[in-house]
């Protein structure tokens, strides 16, 4: 069980790696490092180096009444200077937002919708891959069609049709996109009692359609969950990835 010490050092050691982080990402001089003050610290406090190894006191042996102040983390800072994080939140969003490449995020740094109305249409395509792992019983069941729901494949091909056109109602910021080609294939692969599922969107458009080829390879694999959960429920869906996608500002062509 973790002690009250342990649980109050992971909370101030979080504290002081963040502050250290926003520091070194946007301005090295926006934080000051100081030294503890003894009037301005809590009362308990451990030295960590860069390996995150204890250098000052020991675990076993200090107490919560020791009024002697150490710093945890890289770095230490009084509050009079964590006061300032609130006059230069503002500064840190905006300097964010200028070294970040995030389209969905505005100059405050709120989610918006990216406007694609400037983007030329092109032919997009992209593949997406997803695998369940349903167990031997459950895949014996598939194997045979002999699940009491059904066909499992059948319906899970027709689910992930079904979800990639569906993409712009689950996902957020996603644009609606007019499909003009959905794919979906399962296979069985007996070595590890498992569901390979591919995913092939196209379209003609602005934006697209990546999200769409995951999101149908996706609830596919949700789909065979489904089906076969009356057999398992130790069924493990793994391996959603995008696997390739063309046309738009850049090509894609990866396998983990």
């Amino acid at each position: 069980m973790m002690t009250m010490l342990g649980k109050y050092l992971m909370m101030e050691f979080a504290k002081a790696y963040s502050l250290r982080i926003m520091a070194r990402s946007f301005n090295s001089n926006l934080y000051k490092p100081v030294y503890p003050r003894h009037d301005l610290m809590p009362k308990q406090y451990w030295e960590m180096d860069h390996d995150f190894k204890l250098t000052k006191g020991d675990y076993g042996t200090q107490s919560l009444d020791t009024h002697q102040p150490f710093s945890i983390g890289f770095n230490s800072f009084t509050l009079a200077e964590e006061t300032l994080i609130g006059a230069k939140e503002s500064r840190l969003v905006e300097q964010c937002h200028a070294d970040s490449n995030l389209s969905h995020i505005d100059a405050e740094g709120k989610a918006k919708m990216v406007d694609v109305s400037a983007k030329p249409p092109s032919q997009r395509e992209a593949v997406a891959k997803a695998k369940i792992v349903v167990g031997a019983q459950a895949f014996q069941l598939v194997e045979a069609q002999e699940m009491k729901k059904g066909d499992v494949l059948t319906v899970s091909q027709l689910a992930g049709i079904m979800g990639a056109k569906r993409t712009g109602d689950l996902i957020p910021l996603c644009h609606p996109v007019a499909l003009s080609s959905v794919n979906v294939k399962l296979q069985l692969q007996r070595e590890d009692f498992s569901v390979e599922i591919t995913c092939v969107a196209k379209c003609q458009g602005q934006t697209g359609v990546e999200m769409e080829a995951l999101t149908g390879a996706t609830i596919a694999a949700l789909t065979v969950y489904d089906m076969c959960k009356a057999v398992s429920k130790q069924m493990v869906i793994q391996e959603v990835y995008l696997a390739k996608k063309t046309g738009g500002k850049s090509d894609i062509a990866f396998e983990p």
